[in-house]
């Protein structure tokens, strides 16, 4: 197993937690672990074991977090309710120890010489080509000149103007040269 499949495995804190008792990493703190059904049990046990009055504990009770997928148990009736974060950082304190120990992990590279050598199984993905990025080249006088066919276009498609309003002058007698003009707005790559 490569460190990136590792990564990918361990999606959450049952998976965590069963990996690390299997292979015998972080044990003692996978071991005060326990999904919602298992710390009931937990609790179970400390209220056999509580030699203390009905009132502490009730008050024992009381203070133990719900509603969470998971808890860590700091003692008897010592649990904390774990999130998605926690998991994270397990997760990560786990990963650290096994890049400092080592051994853990195949190496990748040795995986992706071999995988080259081998044939493609029936499962195997087709890889595509990568598209050329390169950016195309423009002509300028084909831009200047579709430019100048789209102010043609928009000039020409006007709506009559109503007889009350004065006559404009046309947009070349304005002393708009379209497509010089144009010319000089658009940029070239």
């Amino acid at each position: 197993m490569t460190r990136e499949e590792w990564i990918n495995d361990i999606e959450d804190l049952g998976d965590l937690r069963t990996w690390c008792i299997d292979n015998g990493v972080f044990e003692d703190t996978m071991y005060d672990i326990y999904d919602d059904y298992e710390v009931d049990d937990e609790i179970n046990d400390d209220v056999a074991n509580c030699g203390d009055s009905w009132s502490c504990l009730r008050d024992y009770l009381n203070d133990i977090p719900t509603g969470y997928n998971w808890y860590r148990r700091d003692g008897s009736f010592d649990y904390v309710g774990l999130v998605r974060g926690d998991f994270l950082n397990l997760k990560q304190e786990v990963l650290d120890y096994l890049d400092n120990y080592g051994g853990f992990f195949d190496d990748e590279e040795e995986e992706e010489e071999s995988a080259s050598f081998d044939a493609p199984g029936p499962d195997a993905e087709e890889v595509e080509a990568e598209p050329d990025l390169e950016a195309p080249e423009f002509n300028a006088e084909i831009l200047c000149q579709i430019g100048e066919i789209n102010i043609n276009v928009i000039v020409n498609s006007r709506p009559p103007e109503p007889e009350e309003a004065p006559e404009s002058e046309p947009v070349a007698e304005q002393g708009f040269d379209a497509p010089d003009e144009l010319c000089d707005l658009i940029p070239l790559f």
